[in-house]
């Protein structure tokens, strides 16, 4: 599978997003796929790691000027 549909699969628009995520160069990611699958797929789950704490800490503060808490918003949180 390449590094698009790999990058795809987890939910990111593209390489750039991901490489932006990681603060990395495009052609660290690659070489990492090319020779080091361990590390590629370590840096893939650090990316969404990554996002998914950036998601909560804005749906954090979507909650917080809702005046709601967390647990609130996030449990109704398409009726807001």
């Amino acid at each position: 599978m390449g590094v698009l549909a790999q990058v795809k699969k987890l939910g990111f628009k593209n390489v750039d997003q991901v490489c932006k995520v990681l603060n990395i160069e495009r052609s660290t990611l690659y070489k990492a796929q090319k020779n080091d699958v361990t590390r590629f797929n370590d840096m893939l789950i650090g990316a969404k790691q990554k996002l998914t704490l950036a998601e909560i800490d804005f749906y954090r503060e979507v909650a917080d000027q809702v005046g709601v808490t967390f647990q609130e918003w996030f449990d109704k949180k398409d009726e807001f």
